[in-house]
Parts: structure tokens; C-alpha cells; sequence
């Protein structure tokens, strides 16, 4: 199984970010307190077969939360399903060792089987057949992807629907209304937005822009900013990082959030460096 990468130190800002104790995310997983606290102090891990829950637990998608360092195989498909090989056999209806042979490489799903098990792991067949060539040690090449990232709204919806998980416009709509705490939009709205059979600023004309991009936040699993433009991100950064310079100007020692030690000053250094230079040279990209 290609190893995810785990980084308790991550887990425990997204944790806070979500407004967690400990205890609650220990709940959620129904275990005591104990291992997250160790797994947040970086001295244990869980296993693989948890993340799924950890990253559910804590409303994330788990391959930005815990990175793939390499392609799935069959227990990796069956890990991220949140199925034990146990639990996996008995929704299929069938004994454990056809599926433990085929994930250590020792004997190939049978054919009429891997449907079954794509639909139960929620994959295209064509994904089950590439990861079965992997726990075989069969290495299939990564077919190369053109440079598409998405800039504009609509864009960034439809490539997440693509690429990341189904939404429905219903679902959608729903959150945006719960972060406005009431209803400006409907799934109809959604659907020509990301569509662009109405364009962006119409569909999103008189909209409170902080529910908009939060409510996508819920539906998707990502960060809110990814719902900006690049200019905004830019200009958010860019104030952040005057307010470090003027902090190091000033002497004044700041700590992120659970750290004891102040930001230091080679970062802060560099801070000023950069917006220095954001305010001295010509930005050639926007002549």
C-alpha cells in the first residue's frame, strides 16, 4: 500500500480550524483521547485503514488532507471506501481470501467480481483494473494532463466536479443558504452559474460573497480562497504580509496559534524583502 502522508501537526490546525477539542474528534473516531493527542504531538500515526475517518471526522477531502505519495492499489481503493477486508467481503458476500490474494499480488480478482467491488468502492472499472496491476507490482504510467487550471468560478466548480467528488446543485445551493442563513440561491442559480449560461457576476449579483464562497467550501471540502480570484488572493497575502513587516519593524513578537515561539526573523526578513520588492519593481504581467 503506497503511504499517505500524515502530518499530526496539520491535523491539529484543521482540527482547531473546525472548532474541535480533542475529545470530539476522539469521539468521532470512538477512541479515547490518548492517541490523538499522540498523533498531534507526531509521536504515532493511525493506520492507514483510518484516514478515511480522521479526514470525514474533520470534513476534508482526505487526498489534500493526506496526500497519496504514489497511484492506489486494491488496499488502498479499499481503505479509502472505509472497508476493512472483513468488511469488505461481507458486502460483497463472499469469503476474505479472494481479496486478500488479489492485494498482495498472489491471485487477480475474477472477472465477474470486479465490477461488484468497483461499485462498492465507488470507482470506475478502469480505476479498480489500474490499481489491481499495481498490487501486482505493475507500474501503469500516468497519462500526461495539459496545464487546465481552472480561474474563473465556474471553472473552478466544474473542475472539482470532475476531479474530486459529485456535488448536486441542490446541495450546493443548500450550503450557500446555511452560511447566509437564508435562501439566495437556488439549485437553478447554481446550475447556470456553473454552466455559464449565466455569467458569473449576474448570477452572483447581490449575493453576500463570504456565504457564496464559504458555502462551496462546505459542499467541496476545500479552503474557501480557492473560490477566489487570483488578484484577491494577491492582494489578501500581500496586506498579511505588511502587517509582518510592520510587526518586525516595531519589535513586537508574534507566535502562530499553538506555537510557543515567535515568527523569526530570518522569515520576517524575508517578508520585507518581498514587499520591497512588490513596491519597487515593475509587475511586467500587468503592463
Amino acid at each position: 500500500m503506497p503511504p499517505r502522508q500524515f502530518d499530526g501537526h496539520r491535523v491539529r490546525a484543521v482540527r482547531r480550524a473546525a472548532g474541535l477539542r480533542q475529545a470530539d474528534l476522539a469521539s468521532a473516531l470512538g477512541l479515547s483521547k490518548t492517541p490523538i493527542v499522540d498523533w498531534e504531538d507526531g509521536k504515532a500515526a493511525p493506520h492507514p485503514d483510518r484516514l478515511p475517518a480522521v479526514a470525514k471526522a474533520l470534513k476534508q477531502d482526505i487526498d489534500t488532507l493526506f496526500p497519496r505519495l504514489s497511484p492506489p492499489d486494491l488496499s488502498d481503493l479499499r481503505a479509502d471506501a472505509g472497508y476493512t477486508q472483513a468488511q469488505a467481503a461481507k458486502a460483497l458476500g463472499i469469503h476474505r481470501p479472494p481479496l486478500s490474494n488479489a492485494e498482495n499480488g498472489k491471485r487477480r480478482l475474477p472477472a465477474d467480481l470486479m465490477p461488484r467491488v468497483a461499485d462498492l468502492y465507488e470507482v470506475s472499472l478502469e480505476e479498480m483494473e489500474a490499481a489491481q496491476d499495481r498490487s501486482f507490482g505493475i507500474l501503469t504510467s500516468t497519462p500526461h494532463i495539459t496545464d487546465q487550471t481552472p480561474r474563473t468560478l465556474p471553472e473552478k466548480i466544474r473542475f472539482l466536479l470532475d476531479n474530486r467528488r459529485q456535488v448536486t446543485d441542490e446541495a450546493i445551493a443548500s450550503a450557500i443558504n446555511d452560511k447566509a442563513r437564508a435562501e439566495v440561491i437556488k439549485p437553478a442559480t447554481v446550475k447556470a452559474l456553473r454552466t455559464e449560461d449565466l455569467a458569473a457576476g449576474k448570477a452572483l449579483e447581490g449575493l453576500p460573497t463570504a456565504a457564496v464562497f464559504e458555502g462551496l467550501s462546505e459542499a467541496f471540502g476545500v479552503p474557501p480562497f480557492f473560490f477566489q480570484s487570483g488578484e484577491e488572493i494577491e492582494a489578501q497575502l500581500m496586506e498579511r504580509l505588511r502587517f509582518l513587516s510592520l510587526i518586525r519593524s516595531e519589535g513586537v513578537r508574534v507566535a502562530a496559534r499553538g506555537a510557543h515561539k515567535g515568527i523569526s526573523s530570518d522569515m520576517l526578513a524575508t517578508v520585507s524583502e518581498l514587499i520591497l520588492r512588490e513596491t519597487t519593481e515593475p509587475n511586467t504581467d500587468r503592463q
